[in-house]
């Protein structure tokens, strides 16, 4: 063969070779996108996304809101409503990292989290030492252990309530209600017998002891991806148990995300996470598709069945914990050292109107209350998350207690948080090159697929431009090299 059939030859190989890479590059993209994905987001000591979820780069901060009862006085009155006044919000800057980390043969990765929570006065609307008044929690949670035990017993506490001077309602600090906690001279006392009560803080609070925690959230087991992309993130187990204790039979059970990975891929139905805060699982239901940071988002947002008790799910009946309310708070009392509280959403959204009718001073607003989650579906990465949440506590009569002798049934607002957070400029513009180079490779393979049947056909072209006119003549028959 000549030189020049060399060449010809080669051209004309390469147009062939490039043009069926390139058509099975055009035909396979979508796969190869995901087995990209499968290989790059698993959770390993090495891997980008261990960086980003050991320490969170993503700006977090939580708003807390309280409800000042302004009527104490009046609650033993038939005629009037207990009466709140929104107070906050007061923004604390949420900063977290991953400590303990383990990692584990059977392809997951154990963990502690360590939160601290930072007052941003700036962006506050009060102050630490505005004064708020509330329910007396101390009191009544200690009402609410003893209901059961004999008459003897709850006349003690009854007697110590009245030597310790306690009251239905107290006027504390905002700091020392969220955070910083206040004494309590029954707590001081219930301290002294643990063998018949377990007293789990000196001060109460209600986030006393969590700020520099790594104890408070419990310990996390999850998937890390490697096996199954669909498992990445997935929560296996919860302070070493594959199901909490706090609730009977499937609310018990540990399911889905532990909360902040999530498998890539998403689809319009709903997404599952456990919450340690509410010490279950939780289902958040697909909205709506949005635009945030100039990329796609799937909004994700709690619906009736989060907390539900089985009015609007038979099979959430579960999580009354023997104590079935009308539809719009979950009980929490297990989880919260048989403290009667019920979480919902801020200022009873979603919940059976019973709940505003016995008070006075609710405005539930979707805008402001609803819970939600946005994702880049593709990825998998939550572009926004606003948690919101308020915590309620039951006040009913205790004929053995004189405290709460002939005090009404009512489900008392105590306090509310959002808890937010948003994709950073520099992580948003990372998502977005991905994308881009996923949505368009097949473009850019049909581009090299024009170019190699390109190649192939100025090589078939040119041998006969140049081939022997005589040759020609004589035969029909392609050759790339003269005879």
């Amino acid at each position: 063969m000549t030189k020049e059939c060399d060449v010809k030859f080669i051209s004309l190989c390469s147009g062939i070779a490039v043009s069926v890479v390139a058509a099975l590059s055009f035909i396979l993209w979508p796969w190869i996108c995901k087995f990209v994905i499968s290989l790059k987001l698993p959770l390993t000591p090495t891997s980008d996304t261990y960086a980003i979820w050991r320490d969170t780069p993503i700006p977090m901060h939580i708003d807390f809101y309280f409800f000042n009862w302004t009527n104490p006085h009046e609650l033993l009155d038939p005629e009037k409503k207990p009466e709140f006044v929104q107070m906050g919000p007061y923004r604390f800057i949420e900063t977290k990292e991953k400590v303990n980390i383990t990692w584990n043969v059977n392809h997951t990765v154990s963990y502690q989290q360590r939160k601290w929570w930072y007052f941003d006065a700036e962006n506050s609307n009060g102050k630490l030492t505005d004064n708020i008044t509330t329910l007396n929690v101390v009191a009544l949670a200690a009402s609410n252990t003893v209901k059961n035990w004999a008459y003897v017993m709850q006349s003690a506490l009854s007697t110590a309530m009245s030597q310790t001077s306690q009251n239905i309602s107290v006027t504390k600090p905002a700091g020392q209600l969220l955070f910083d906690g206040y004494e309590d001279k029954l707590i001081d006392l219930a301290m002294n017998f643990p063998s018949m009560i377990t007293v789990p803080y000196d001060k109460f609070g209600w986030f006393y002891t969590r700020n520099g925690s790594a104890e408070f959230d419990g310990y996390f087991n999850i998937d890390v991806g490697s096996e199954d992309i669909e498992d990445f993130g997935r929560i296996r187990n919860w302070n070493y148990a594959s199901r909490t204790d706090y609730y009977a039979g499937e609310c018990g059970e540990l399911r889905g995300s532990g909360g902040e990975l999530f498998p890539p891929d998403m689809q319009q139905t709903k997404i599952t996470l456990f919450s340690p805060d509410m010490c279950r699982s939780v289902i958040l239901e697909y909205e709506r598709t949005v635009e945030h940071s100039g990329m796609e988002g799937y909004r994700f947002v709690g619906g009736l069945d989060m907390v539900d008790n089985g009015t609007h799910d038979a099979a959430n009946e579960c999580l009354c914990d023997g104590e079935c309310v009308p539809q719009g708070l979950s009980n929490a009392t297990s989880c919260r050292y048989g403290v009667p509280a019920f979480i919902s959403y801020p200022h009873f959204y979603l919940a059976d109107p019973v709940y505003r009718e016995d008070i006075r001073g609710m405005r539930p607003d979707k805008d402001l209350h609803q819970f939600q989650m946005t994702f880049e579906p593709t990825t998998g990465v939550p572009l926004e998350v606003k948690a919101r949440l308020q915590i309620n506590i039951l006040l009913t009569a205790n004929p053995s207690v004189m405290l709460f002798e002939k005090v009404p049934s009512i489900f008392f607002p105590m306090i509310w948080f959002e808890n937010k957070a948003t994709i950073t400029e520099e992580l948003a513009e990372e998502v977005k090159l991905a994308l881009y180079i996923f949505e368009n490779g097949r473009y850019g393979a049909a581009m090299v697929l024009f170019l190699g049947i390109s190649l192939i056909l100025i090589t078939l072209v040119v041998q006969r431009i140049f081939e022997n006119p005589q040759d020609v003549r004589k035969s029909t028959q392609f050759s790339l090299c003269p005879q």
